[in-house]
């Protein structure tokens, strides 16, 4: 009997796998809502931003610090904690509001960001004791924004909690526009985009898709991530490293690359198998010396960080701006009139780096 080709095999594969998805959706399994497409996630970052200092936010992780988040204890010597956040490069921007001084609109899920929403370059987001910060006590909050790629906008949301009293500033999610000049509701995600078989879930069957394509003739635009025009292996990249959040190599997708997974490796070796969650990690269909080689280079690997700095380092200029003020003039007046001031100066002080990217 002579085998079928690879591809068809491949075709085939991938066939039953939809097709089981469909009757999984179809008896009640969650299923991602359809959005717009080429929005880049970032989803479950998790980045604290330490009390007493700030976060310089790759927000497209092209290595430029596209957003300053400011976490500050004692902010310009008034006792408080202030929470603000300052886009680096022109024409970007947030979604402001003024009131004498731009603070950031706290949004709703589903709230526009676009040119027409977007404001000032600068803002503040919690100062105890402003009735006008919106962000003093939020969970799941959303500020927007726009940086530019090349000069022009890309629109974005992230989802933030913060506590001023406490001083904590918790980034918990991202995504923004890949289209340039295109807006995004706050909250608004790509609902097919890596999760294939849409059943809600970023996992292993996602990964078994895209080899399937990667390996396949046909040609699905779905799977190509990074919007190369082509599916190959950074299109599996992609998936694997910055949506999953993983490593090569992590069968049971755990974050972390250990002894489970060789043990999945281990029982599965020599064998024809078509799983990542069987350990195969090249896609080839074999669980072999290839996997694991992939499997060694990675173990012991927890998620890689993305490349962003949370370091409890004050901005360089802060102490100078507090004395500026005059820091025994300011505790001597009242609570709305130190927070004032102190907006103020850290607006002066933002004025003077905001520039063209």
């Amino acid at each position: 009997m002579t085998a079928a080709p690879a591809s068809t095999v491949r075709e085939t594969q991938r066939a039953k796998r939809l097709a089981a998805y469909s009757i999984a959706a179809a008896t009640g399994a969650v299923v991602a809502p359809q959005a717009s497409a080429n929005i880049v996630e970032v989803v479950g970052a998790g980045i604290d931003i330490l009390n007493g200092g700030s976060l310089s936010w790759d927000v497209d992780q092209d290595g430029n610090y596209d957003i300053l988040l400011k976490n500050y204890s004692n902010a310009f010597g008034s006792y408080y904690n202030y929470m603000g956040a300052f886009v680096r490069y022109a024409p970007g921007a947030l979604v402001t509001f003024n009131a004498g001084l731009e603070y950031v609109t706290a949004l709703s899920a589903g709230d526009t960001i676009d040119s027409t929403t977007i404001g000032s370059f600068i803002g503040g987001m919690a100062f105890q004791n402003n009735p006008n910060s919106q962000f003093d006590n939020v969970q799941d909050a959303f500020m927007g924004f726009a940086f530019p790629i090349n000069g022009v906008n890309h629109y974005g949301w992230a989802k933030v909690d913060i506590n001023a009293a406490a001083g904590t500033f918790f980034l918990e999610e991202w995504a923004f526009q890949a289209q340039p000049g295109v807006g995004i509701e706050a909250g608004e995600t790509d609902g097919i985009g890596e999760d294939f078989n849409n059943d809600g879930a970023l996992d292993a069957l996602d990964i078994d898709l895209m080899f399937d394509e990667i390996n396949g003739l046909a040609v699905d635009l779905t799977f190509d991530l990074n919007n190369d025009g082509v599916i190959d292996n950074n299109d599996a990249d992609t998936l694997i490293e910055l949506f999953i959040g993983t490593n090569y190599g992590d069968a049971n997708l755990d974050i972390q690359v250990g002894t489970p997974d060789l043990a999945i490796l281990a029982a599965n070796f020599g064998q024809s198998v078509t799983s990542w969650a069987q350990g195969d990690f090249n896609g080839d269909d074999t669980v072999n010396t290839s996997d694991l080689a992939i499997l060694a280079a990675n173990f012991g690997a927890n998620v890689p960080p993305p490349p962003l700095s949370t370091a409890a380092i004050p901005e360089p200029g802060t102490l100078a701006a507090a004395a500026a003020i005059g820091l025994a003039a300011l505790r001597r007046r009242s609570a709305s009139r130190r927070a004032s001031l102190a907006e103020l100066a850290d607006g002066a002080r933002g004025l003077r780096t905001y520039r063209q990217r």
